[in-house]
């Protein structure tokens, strides 16, 4: 119940932040990923970092929604919190992967470890590609880095999402033994499983060269 929560909460934010409707769905988003945690942390102590994160993000989230739609602030404070919330918003995905990444280990899931080392690379670069573009003044820089930051937020929300899934279909915590629904997602599940046969065709072809 707690993975299924979290990929429905970490589509909404993160997915979500592509939309028009980006303000809303993002608090709506969080709130259900702190939701989550909760459960979460009562079966692994690892995700209490992300939920701590996940509250700070959903206070600043909650901030700029109300400065937003009544008009408080102003620009620049308003671009100040969504920087904020993009820094915020990052860390928070790394924790998760990390919290994943170490209970992966312990379970011997090797694919979700894996996937999750790769995760907390993409998130990291993205993290300070999205500063330097905070802070660059030319308009080359800003091109360049912003593309290249799009580029990696693309990748990285989506390696999450694929991460999550995982852990929903192959991590049973107590209580969620007959849990129904596990066949749902049915197209989320084939991309999952094209992933996971590009990552064994990557390496049988390393212990060939080798």
């Amino acid at each position: 119940m707690g993975f299924g929560l979290l990929f429905i909460g970490f589509f909404l934010a993160y997915a979500g932040s592509f939309t028009p409707l980006a303000v809303f769905t993002y608090v709506l988003g969080v709130g259900i990923v702190l939701y989550s945690l909760k459960k979460l942390i009562f079966e692994n102590k690892m995700f209490l970092c992300s939920a701590v994160i996940a509250l700070l993000l959903e206070v600043v989230s909650m901030a700029y929604l109300i400065m937003y739609v009544f008009g408080f602030g102003g620009l620049r404070v308003l671009n100040a919190l969504l920087t904020v919330q993009s820094i915020l918003s990052t860390i928070l995905a790394i924790s998760l992967a990390f919290a994943i990444f170490i209970i992966s280990r312990s379970l011997s899931l090797t694919k979700i470890q894996a996937k999750a080392t790769v995760d907390i690379a993409l998130a990291s670069v993205y993290l300070i590609f999205a500063i330097v573009t905070s802070f660059a003044k030319s308009e080359i820089v800003l091109q360049r880095t912003g593309l290249v930051a799009f580029i990696l937020k693309i990748l990285y929300i989506a390696l999450s999402l694929f991460i999550i899934f995982n852990c929903y279909m192959r991590i049973c915590y107590e209580g969620d033994e007959d849990m129904q629904g596990k066949n749902s997602f049915a197209p989320f599940r084939y991309l999952n499983d094209k992933l996971n046969n590009a990552m064994e065709k990557g390496k049988d072809k390393k212990g060939k060269k080798k």
